[in-house]
């Protein structure tokens, strides 16, 4: 008996260590083309005024701190493991806010392991930014911190419910909420009144900030950065396509085509760009594919890796178009690092310096991205050591030998 005790005991930390290695292999092998999606669709940076302008909207700091996360996803064991945390972490709270309504904790653990799929899921979806999980981590967290006394927490909640909207958003409305657990502890009707009175607080708050900032108050209920239009995000398939096509593995796309052909015209595009790159085509069989289609510009996915081969067969303008459009795109109106990467390679190669030095300015205030615009900047202050870099240099005789397409 004492031994089975001593196990259920260990039990919730094997559930823990189940469920780490569980979201990791997940995001890092099953996934990533999502991690770098949401990479792709970002521009984090280390100013005062990069916060300040996040801080200034209703879940600004939730969203700041989501971005913050996102911008580590350009490393994808990075990535998995800080949903990997998150998921541990989500179960860990959950397990302390069960422990005031369910007495025996370990032999009902399997209960904890429902947020944290919750959660799981809720990152698998692309048009939910990541704004929503961190949101959530943070008020279940509130909600672990809150005394256990009803009348302490009504007055700790009474503040926490307009500042925690402000600073999350509206997924705050779990705190107030929260407070159901006193029922079987005090008057139901006190507690009824407490947790309707802590509503109406929160929607005294969202209506009141329609006040402060020019959103609609339909945008400050469902919260202005908890959901992307999903118009321009592409499928899974582009997806992957583009996390390849990012990440150089042309044999692998060139395999993963022959297996199983596309007639999607921008993943037909890379196919072709690849098959070319490992010598299974003519440079003139793939040209004939890269014809201008806007057919291949209806998502972000697909006009990032049509950007990525247009570059690499030397029509520079062209790419330099879809990765704007591929920026502009993006549904809450971020800007992407990814895309400026490329404006700064376009720029460089069509002469456009000061342009290219726009953009590595404000690259220099990333943390993925500072220590590549640091050498573009060496490459863009002296032209003349273009002629070192191989790639660059070439690019730049073809399209000082071709008519420009557009400019």
């Amino acid at each position: 008996m004492h031994i089975k005790e001593k196990h259920l005991q260990l039990l919730p930390t094997l559930q823990n260590a189940l469920l780490a290695v569980a979201v990791f292999c997940y995001w890092m092998w099953i996934a990533p083309h999502l991690l770098f999606f949401r990479e792709s669709m970002q521009l984090f940076l280390w100013t005062e005024d990069y916060l300040s302008e996040r801080l200034a909207v209703p879940g600004g700091f939730a969203q700041y701190l989501g971005e913050c996360i996102v911008q580590l996803f350009l490393n994808p064991a990075i990535g998995a493991g800080c949903y990997a945390l998150m998921a541990v972490m989500t179960k860990i709270i959950s397990a302390r806010l069960m422990s005031s309504v369910i007495t025996d904790k370990i032999r009902w653990s399997w209960l904890t392991l429902l947020p944290p799929l919750v959660l799981w899921y809720i990152t698998t979806v692309p048009t939910i930014p990541m704004t929503v999980p961190v949101a959530l981590l943070l008020t279940i967290t509130l909600m672990a911190i809150l005394p256990d006394n009803p009348r302490s927490s009504m007055w700790l909640t009474i503040v926490l419910v307009p500042a925690g909207y402000w600073l999350l958003g509206p997924a705050i409305v779990l705190l107030p909420l929260y407070h159901l657990r006193f029922l079987h502890r005090a008057q139901r009707f006190h507690i009824v009144t407490v947790v309707l009175g802590t509503l109406l607080l929160l929607a005294g708050s969202v209506v009141a900030s329609s006040r402060v900032v020019a959103y609609p108050l339909r945008m400050l209920v469902q919260g202005i950065d908890y959901h992307w239009a999903p118009e321009l995000m592409g499928d899974e398939e582009e997806m992957i396509y583009d996390m390849l096509s990012r990440r150089h593995r042309w044999a692998t796309i060139a395999n993963r085509y022959n297996t199983h052909p596309s007639d999607n015209p921008a993943i037909l595009a890379v196919a072709k760009y690849a098959l070319y790159h490992e010598g299974m085509i003519e440079r003139q069989e793939l040209l004939q594919g890269l014809a201008p289609s806007f057919r291949s510009q209806n998502s972000i996915p697909a006009m990032q890796m049509i950007s990525e081969v247009y570059l690499r067969v030397g029509f520079i303008t062209m790419s330099q178009r879809n990765a704007f459009e591929a920026m502009e795109g993006i549904p809450n109106c971020n800007k992407s690092a990814r895309s400026l990467y490329r404006l700064v390679e376009t720029n460089l190669i069509t002469g456009q310096y000061e342009v290219a030095l726009k953009y590595i300015t404000i690259l220099e205030h990333t943390l993925m991205y500072r220590s590549w615009a640091n050498k573009m900047r060496r490459l863009v202050e002296h032209p003349q050591r273009i002629r070192n870099h191989v790639f660059y240099h070439e690019l730049q005789l073809i399209y000082n030998a071709t008519p420009d397409a557009f400019f």
